[in-house]
């Protein structure tokens, strides 16, 4: 019981460094816990966005990136996002 809560927080603790903790989780679920890949898949997905949401609640408590720093990059990105959109289905 102590393995099957202390990894995934170990793993989560990683994703939050920059590491590649969804492939680590997956590879833990599979390997070690007898997960279908399918199953592993949607379980990390779902573990992925509760991080997400854990990390928005923080940063908004305290945020690092100025406010129109982000809505730059927010309208910057959606506009490259948009245009590579429209060149792949060309």
């Amino acid at each position: 019981m102590f393995l099957e809560l202390f990894i995934p927080f170990l793993i989560a603790v990683l994703m939050g460094m920059g590491i590649g903790g969804g492939g680590l989780f997956v590879i833990y679920l599979t390997l070690c816990l007898n997960y279908g890949q399918v199953l592993a898949q949607g379980t990390n997905l779902i573990f992925f966005v509760l991080s997400i949401l854990f990390s928005n609640l923080v940063h908004n408590v305290n945020p690092k990136i100025p406010k129109i720093l982000l809505g730059a990059l927010l309208i910057v990105s959606g506009i490259y996002a948009f245009i590579r959109n429209i060149k792949i289905k060309k």
